[in-house]
């Protein structure tokens, strides 16, 4: 009876597709074109360049290739060591390596360790966007957008539009990166959290978006679950104050000059991971990298990453 509920359940449950090598393995013919010539999918009637990237976003293809004159459009599982490659090999017009998210390198049929990828976003005039992978938290495939482990870097700025620190140390990608890779696509959000006594926490949003400048880079956030408890889903729909910028909830409060630190604070609120780097004394510190529900008080962590992931729907 057991065995029979578990077949059931197998037989009703959707297959997940973890990577496109599984994908591929299903479909013989496809098989065969994966592991010879490295070609994913072939379209013969693609009279544009963005259609043919459409089409590679969807199947997480490594590149691609396009001819506009002749409509011929190929996807492939890997990457060449040069456009020319591709390019006398199918006597295309364009050649580009194509992944749009973090998620998209991981997904492919390579294995992808943590690391710096590139991530091409839109359309063939935008310049890759180099960030940090996480893959190997939670299935992989975040890319980083703050990390701080031992306070070599200052997060006291007055803009954090650009990218500053490194990726092999602490750093923040940059709000303008945030928005531009979850634009278009559902994202999800990560943050790991340790304190000073090596306990570590999580906390997960379903959906995660920052908005654009004229936005003053607006936080969605929503759908909580973790470790950590919800420090940040009180910040759903704020927006993103400095010293220098004040755009917090808190009448007689600049949120930001207090906690030393540029974030989307609200009434000022329950969590500052961009907050000065302290050291836990076993007390409750005001300007200080927290988050309240973990402590159940304003005590300095030791360690923030926080991620975000795409979304895929197919």
């Amino acid at each position: 009876m057991n065995k029979l509920i578990v077949f059931v359940i197998l037989l009703l449950h959707p297959t997940y597709i973890k990577t496109c090598r599984e994908y591929y393995k299903q479909n013989l013919s496809l098989k065969r074109k994966l592991f010879t010539s490295g070609i994913l999918h072939e379209y013969s009637d693609v009279m544009k360049f963005q259609e043919c990237l459409r089409y590679c976003k969807k199947h997480h293809c490594l590149s691609f290739s396009t001819n506009t004159e002749t409509g011929l459009c190929r996807l492939y599982s890997k990457i060449f060591n040069d456009a020319t490659g591709a390019i006398s090999q199918d006597g295309v017009a364009y050649y580009y390596q194509w992944s749009d998210t973090c998620l998209g390198w991981r997904q492919s049929c390579s294995p992808r360790p943590t690391g710096e990828y590139d991530i091409r976003r839109v359309s063939k005039q935008d310049e890759p966007q180099h960030v940090l992978c996480d893959m190997d938290i939670a299935g992989g495939g975040w890319a980083v957008f703050q990390n701080r482990f031992d306070g070599s870097v200052s997060f006291d700025h007055n803009s954090y539009s650009n990218t500053f620190g490194n990726f092999s140390g602490e750093f923040w990608l940059g709000l303008d990166m945030m928005k531009t890779m979850c634009y278009d696509q559902p994202c999800e959000a990560r943050i790991e959290l340790e304190d000073w006594q090596s306990v570590r926490k999580f906390a997960g949003y379903s959906n995660f978006h920052v908005g654009w400048w004229g936005q003053r880079y607006q936080l969605t956030i929503s759908g909580y679950t973790g470790t950590a408890g919800d420090s940040m889903g009180d910040l759903n729909g704020m927006k993103f104050s400095t010293a220098n910028a004040d755009l917090d909830m808190s009448a007689g409060t600049n949120c930001a000059k207090l906690g030393q630190s540029g974030w989307w604070y609200n009434d000022c609120g329950l969590s500052n991971l961009n907050g000065p780097y302290t050291v836990d004394t076993g007390t409750e510190v005001d300007n200080a990298m927290t988050w309240w529900t973990f402590h159940g008080s304003y005590r300095p962590l030791k360690k923030s990453r926080m991620m975000f992931r795409a979304i895929y729907n197919n």
